[in-house]
């Protein structure tokens, strides 16, 4: 492939360009970025079936699968290498395949331990039919002492960048496990870009994106949680760059510096993007302060519930950095009292301490909800101080949970052997090791068990149903699913009465330590979220900011939930929209709709509850809060279970 030549000459192929142009996958404006030999690799079969099957498997077994940034994805054409990182086993190839669209990439060539392939089984088929490229690692070897090869892995790959323009899959952690922190990255992404760039060296044209991509799972391994795919901004490698120079040096150590460095640099973006912390103790405590900070439940979105948290996590895991250093000078003042400004001067051990103590009240509050059984937003609720409108709402929810519980049983027939089989290999698969080495593969094997265990059953009433067939082939599938949402329903009508049961159990003088222990801890949060985690004082401005509902707010909310000056095109445009809507703002105060409950205004000293526009009251109500494809959650903690889940 090499040549002196600044472009390369297409070899000949039966597809001309103006079919691929027919075909939907790239378009003019790309025909002069094909600077590789040859087209991209034609997608089999196989690949197309499996990652239309799995699309559907995740839709059932998650309950929302949030992609970001998909317009980052580099096109057809262009040699990528995309890196993800490895918390879930092959749940994670799952996952960002599907997360790609076929009208940017026809096919993502995946990578895959060898230990996965010719076993014999349905995992082993899948990953050979998705096209994987095998792996060899050290640490699978070590028994055997057999000497492990990547050469021709590693040609494999190389050539699919250098000659076809593919996109490779690689997950440069090199390991899976159940861990709350990512692992160090290994260099041999960094090693294949600088292969790649070394064989392309004359090629003045030629450029490797290098796509990181975080997965971050709420509670993984729970049927109907959330998940969260964000790609980033690609890293463009070209062959004559000031880096790039130094990927293809002859001498060794220079170029081994630059392998190093590249690898951080894709570390540093995959931690952007997901939750990082040394220890369990740190994410529960960041949730915990997030949910006393800014108790939106699922009106904020799903990324920046994620990024906030982080804040919190990163704080409390010493990584915290000034106010200073996260806002801009314009909107410092903005956010905080006059008398903030010595705080930030205090002692770096004395503020360390503070935090550390921080947790350990976070760790004890939450426990005492979690063994109590009641939600941090009932404990703020005043209504509830009442037994009489508790009584009324727990009759309310036990109703309306019989109605549901008959309408679910026709359909809970057909979905118990698929329950039962996944719960009783998930948890054969909890006992094979230790949590990090074994937790990490309970999604996977939910989901091939799942996925056998219900075409069993589709088949099984087919073949008992074969004089209707026509009507069964699409009446159990309807029935199974809406079984799956009204049971969404249900466990949330019973998981309430629970917790409203508990708080009609719960004593005033009980309730009223709890509301004194929350109101200790939101000074404290408040104080943190301010001075360490540049955020604003009133966190319901985030909210706003994040909705972009506050039209008359010269400020905005980056990807890192940093405040920024609004551009002078985004004062215009929001300056046109206020206009539009007739400049009116009538305020209003929102709370939780789950039990109707309003959250009352908190105490001045911890922020006071900003009050809300009535137009985000009439955005929220037009969204369609009761859809026949999905519960809207209030919460994200919220799965099939009838307590709330805060393993992370």
């Amino acid at each position: 492939m090499g040549g002196n030549s600044s472009t390369i000459r297409r070899s000949s192929s039966s597809r001309s360009i103006n079919t691929l142009l027919k075909d939907g996958d790239v378009d003019d404006g790309d025909q002069k970025d094909f600077y590789v030999a040859n087209f991209p690799t034609v997608t089999p079969l196989a690949y197309r079936l499996v990652i239309t099957l799995f699309r559907f498997v995740l839709a059932i077994f998650f309950s929302r699968i949030v992609i970001e940034n998909r317009d980052q994805i580099p096109s057809n054409g262009r040699p990528t290498i995309v890196l993800v990182n490895h918390s879930n086993s092959l749940t994670d190839a799952l996952i960002i395949m599907a997360s790609i669209p076929r009208r940017l990439r026809r096919m993502l060539r995946m990578t895959a331990k060898a230990t996965h392939f010719r076993r014999g089984n349905f995992s082993s088929w899948l990953i050979e039919k998705a096209g994987s490229v095998p792996l060899q690692r050290a640490q699978d070897y070590q028994a055997s002492k057999v000497k492990v090869d990547n050469s021709l892995a590693k040609e494999i790959l190389i050539e699919a960048l250098c000659r076809q323009g593919d996109a490779i899959c690689m997950f440069p952690e090199g390991i899976s496990r159940y861990h709350p922190q990512l692992a160090p990255l290994k260099t041999g992404a960094a090693r294949i870009a600088s292969e790649v760039l070394y064989q392309s060296r004359g090629l003045d044209k030629f450029e490797l994106n290098l796509l990181t991509c975080s997965i971050t799972y709420l509670h993984r391994q729970n049927f109907r949680s959330d998940v969260l795919v964000s790609f980033h901004e690609p890293i463009k490698l070209r062959p004559h760059g000031p880096l790039e120079k130094e990927l293809i040096s002859d001498n060794q150590s220079v170029r081994q510096a630059a392998i190093s460095r590249l690898t951080s640099r894709l570390s540093e973006q995959i931690r952007s993007g997901t939750l990082d912390s040394p220890s369990w103790e740190f994410i529960k405590a960041g949730n915990m302060a997030r949910t006393i900070y800014a108790p939106f439940g699922t009106r904020i979105g799903l990324g920046p519930h994620i990024r906030l948290t982080q804040k919190f996590v990163d704080v409390f895991a010493g990584r915290g950095r000034c106010i200073a250093e996260n806002l801009t000078s314009d909107v410092r003042d903005n956010v905080m009292d006059e008398g903030d400004g010595g705080k930030r001067d205090e002692d770096e051990e004395g503020r360390r301490v503070s935090n550390e103590e921080l947790v350990t009240k976070l760790l004890e509050y939450q426990s005492r909800l979690y063994s109590l059984g009641i939600k941090d937003e009932r404990v703020t609720n005043n209504r509830l101080t009442s037994r009489r409108v508790i009584i009324k709402r727990l009759i309310f929810r036990s109703l309306g949970a019989l109605i549901l519980v008959s309408v679910c049983v026709p359909g809970l027939v057909l979905w118990t052997p698929t329950f039962v089989v996944t719960k009783y290999f998930a948890n054969k698969q909890k006992l094979k090791g230790p949590a990090w080495d074994t937790y990490d593969e309970v999604t996977q094997t939910k989901i091939l068990w799942g996925l056998v265990t219900g075409s069993l059953t589709y088949l099984l009433i087919l073949l008992i149903t074969f004089p209707i067939l026509p009507i069964t082939l699409v009446f159990v599938p309807l029935l199974m699913w809406l079984t799956l949402r009204w049971l969404e329903d249900l466990v949330s009508s019973l998981r309430a009465a629970r917790s409203l049961y508990r708080m009609l159990m719960l004593g005033k003088v009980e309730l009223n330590e709890l509301r004194e222990r929350r109101k200790l801890l939101s000074k404290a949060v408040l104080k943190v979220a301010v001075e360490q985690c540049g955020l604003p004082r009133r966190s319901q401005e985030l909210l706003l900011l994040t909705e972009g509902l506050k039209k008359d707010d010269d400020y905005r909310l980056d990807e890192s939930n940093t405040i920024r000056k609004r551009d002078d095109d985004s004062k215009q445009e929001s300056s046109n929209d206020d206009e539009d809507s007739g400049g009116k703002n009538s305020d209003k105060k929102i709370g939780d709709d789950d039990d109707d409950e309003v959250l009352e205004e908190e105490e001045e000293q911890e922020g006071e509850i900003e009050i809300l526009n009535k137009d985000f009251v009439n955005r929220f109500s037009r969204s369609g809060y009761f859809s026949l494809r999905r519960r809207r959650k209030k919460d994200y903690n919220e799965v099939l279970r009838l307590w709330d889940v805060i393993d992370m």
